[in-house]
């Protein structure tokens, strides 16, 4: 698993290289105002085909929000006094990660809460047909919102990785890693978009649809 890992990162981290290439190796510095026009056109592009894709925007809303949160991170640390600045998005990286673990251990607890509810009510012999299928289709959605969360929690945590690669790459100058960061961010602003801010906490509603009646009928 740590192999398949390892490879993964890496493809993801050429992959990532090769497209902010587009920017930095276009881009005089980073107040080129033509070349971040187009840079911004193309992410915004790419972001909306992509939200067509199977969980498109909840996806993208994890990625925008990872490749949001190193870049500033990256900047702050290179830009401001004594990389203060870096200090304080790297807090607040590590305060999104802890909730977002938060998230699915609560969501875990819901999960069991209502399995345990499903096993009480068959061995008290009073759960009619009707209300076991209502218990049966909630276990549905809670597993399907753990699975979900569970493979965002590493999604995050491969992207950081890759950031951290692609940002602190020690065969690029300083100047030209600023410019990846520039780039990384306007990426991660074009994918955070189509949703809900990545900054704003998510709400669980919006992490999994599925076309169950008690789905249904709630959402009419």
């Amino acid at each position: 698993k740590a192999a398949a890992r390892a490879e993964r990162v890496e493809k993801l981290v050429e992959n990532l290289k090769r497209k902010l290439g587009i920017f930095t190796e276009s881009a005089t510095g980073i107040d080129d105002e033509d070349v971040t026009r187009s840079w911004k056109e193309i992410c915004e592009l790419e972001a909306q085909e992509l939200s067509h894709e199977s969980y498109g925007p909840e996806l993208l809303q994890a990625i925008g929000f990872a490749y949001v949160s190193k870049s500033k991170h990256f900047l702050a640390t290179n830009q401001t006094f004594l990389g203060v600045g870096g200090w304080l998005h790297n807090v607040q990286g590590k305060y999104h990660v802890f909730s977002e673990t938060v998230s699915t251990l609560r969501a875990a607890i819901e999960l069991k809460a209502v399995f345990d509810q499903i096993q009480a009510a068959g061995k008290a012999g009073n759960l009619s047909p009707s209300e076991r299928q209502k218990l049966e289709e909630q276990a549905a959605e809670k597993g399907s919102q753990v699975l979900f969360k569970v493979g965002k929690l590493e999604i995050d945590s491969i992207l950081r990785e890759v950031c951290d690669r692609v940002l602190e790459d020690p065969n690029i100058e300083r100047g030209k890693a600023v410019l990846r960061a520039v780039a990384l961010q306007i990426l991660g602003e074009a994918y955070g978009s189509l949703g809900t801010a990545p900054t704003e906490p998510f709400d669980d509603s919006d992490y999994v649809r599925i076309d169950t009646r008690s789905s249904r009928r709630r959402g009419k």
